[in-house]
């Protein structure tokens, strides 16, 4: 879950990667220190603002998240061949409706006023 985020998404601070996740600062500062036990991020603070720490992925952290990638790609399609289409068709209604609804949820954040006419 973090070393993904952090490799695709471009996130180089606990801030940003708790946000990308949606998770607290807390939770993530946990998920690092594993990750940085096992070599896979290094963390250093940033030079400009000592508060901020930056986290990179290491080439070990890069090696982990490509197999990680590969395996998935067998593996889901497997997982696939044991749905029907009925429910593919199902999953896929659903993923449809989750999405337009983020959407929603999206454009009213976007706009202010809109939230205010709530409170």
């Amino acid at each position: 879950m973090g070393l993904g985020a952090i490799a695709r998404f471009q996130q180089n601070t606990v801030t940003g990667i708790a946000d990308a996740l949606q998770r607290d600062r807390t939770t993530i500062t946990r998920m690092l220190d594993s990750l940085e036990n096992k070599g896979l991020i290094d963390r250093t603070l940033n030079k400009e603002d000592r508060r901020i720490t930056e986290v990179q992925v290491t080439e070990a952290g890069f090696g982990v998240e490509i197999a990680i990638r590969k395996a998935s790609a067998t593996i889901f399609p497997d997982l696939l061949e044991h749905l029907s289409a009925e429910d593919l068709r199902g999953a896929l209604k659903t993923l449809e409706a989750l999405s337009e609804a983020e959407a929603a949820c999206i454009r009213r954040l976007e706009n202010p006023n809109t939230i205010l006419e709530e409170i």
